[in-house]
């Protein structure tokens, strides 16, 4: 699994183009602090728990649950213990080829 992960990560400037713009990262953190972006994630807990806020409303998530983050959704993740996860973050134009 570890071949397919791309450590680059998104940034305003960056565009769809030949290097197809999606971004697979897996991270093994305690917490991460309130942030929004201008590009959509799909992030999937792989291991252990923790609260989610979303918007200002609390959630728990645990191992299997996974979470759809749209473009300027406020959010961050707290935990007591370290927590797995997979990110996937991609620009909101590769929608339009699904």
């Amino acid at each position: 699994m570890k071949d397919v992960l791309q450590y680059k990560r998104l940034k305003n400037t960056d565009y769809i183009g030949d290097d197809k713009y999606i971004l697979i990262e897996e991270h093994i953190t305690k917490n991460f602090p309130p942030h929004f972006h201008d590009y959509l994630e799909i992030e999937i807990i792989t291991d252990g728990s923790a609260s989610y806020t979303l918007n200002g409303e609390d959630f728990e998530i645990s191992k299997g649950s996974v979470l759809f983050v749209t473009t300027t959704d406020f959010h961050n993740i707290v935990s007591d213990k370290k927590i797995k996860l997979l990110n996937i973050s991609f620009k909101e134009i590769l929608t339009s080829f699904l």
